[in-house]
């Protein structure tokens, strides 16, 4: 983490702290998960009471901006508002994206005591699940690999081009799933497949 990012994190904090509606403040994003570049936003979510979070949904009010904690260039403040249901629902039920988005968050300050252990609940890979998705991600590699040789064979750079997408997306999330890392959707996928263990030799050479 950047000193500033510390700065902003702190004066964000100190912000939310003083609001009695604000019941827990996490840090997430980029920034909690240590790949965030030197003008990177801060990443934050906002926990409120369900009342609050009803009016907020009856309003279609979710999201916060701010640029006012930051001093450096370009820098912002991003977050959404949820409440403790909407943390024990990804917690019981969330799919792997949800979770992915835990990676890394920490809570900056909670007067809600649950908050804390449903953070660490939600980002944690769904073992049930695995072997059904090796079986199926395997399959979706093997149908791009068919489709990639049509796609030759007829000079389509569409096919082509569609073919090669698929092949890197359930090539990489079968990586991720051996690995059992949590799959982040699709701006981040290459950074977590790069950071499999266990991968081919080459692997991210071929799918470049």
């Amino acid at each position: 983490m950047y000193p500033h990012h510390q700065r902003t994190i702190e004066r964000v904090t100190e912000h939310f702290q003083a609001d009695p509606s604000i019941n827990a403040l996490i840090i997430g994003g980029s920034v909690a998960k240590g790949w965030a570049a030197e003008n990177s936003d801060v990443d934050i979510l906002l926990v409120v009471s369900a009342e609050d979070f009803a009016r907020r949904t009856a309003e279609n009010q979710y999201l916060y901006f701010t640029r006012d904690f930051c001093d450096y260039e370009g820098g912002y403040v991003d977050g959404k508002f949820i409440d403790v249901p909407f943390l024990e629902e990804i917690a019981d039920h969330g799919n792997e994206v949800a979770r992915a988005a835990f990676v890394g968050t920490w809570v900056a300050f909670a007067r809600d005591p649950q908050v804390e252990g449903l953070i660490r609940r939600i980002p944690v890979y769904p073992e049930a699940e695995r072997d059904a998705k090796l079986k199926a991600f395997y399959s979706q590699v093997v149908v791009g690999n068919w489709f990639m040789q049509e796609a030759v064979k007829r000079g389509d750079k569409y096919l082509m081009t569609h073919a090669a997408s698929e092949m890197a997306l359930f090539g990489g999330r079968l990586m991720l799933a051996y690995n059992r890392i949590l799959y982040p959707y699709h701006k981040w996928l290459m950074h977590e497949v790069a950071r499999a263990s266990e991968k081919p030799e080459n692997y991210m050479a071929l799918v470049e």
